[in-house]
């Protein structure tokens, strides 16, 4: 019983360590990245640079970034409770 808890608790470890890697690029890159793709979207469309559909399809692929950071933190946080779980707290 004590070796499965154990091999849980280190499958779970690398999982937050995953999704823990993940959120530090989003926090140091990809968040930047994505605000700087809506920024250049905006812009782009208010000169007529881009036409509209452009636009949404820029600032979609920007909010899909924004979206896939938000389902790491959730992932990281559920893996945080599980690790909790595992260690009896």
């Amino acid at each position: 019983m004590q070796q499965q808890l154990n091999i849980q608790y280190e499958r779970e470890m690398q999982n937050y360590v995953k999704h823990r890697t993940m959120a530090d690029y989003y926090t140091s890159e990809g968040l930047k990245q994505a605000a700087e793709q809506l920024r250049i979207a905006q812009v782009s469309y208010d000169l007529g640079e881009i036409g509209y559909i452009e636009f949404i399809q820029n600032m979609a692929l920007a909010v899909q970034s924004k979206l896939a950071f938000l389902q790491v933190v959730q992932q990281l946080n559920e893996s945080v409770i599980r690790l909790q779980f595992l260690k009896g707290n």
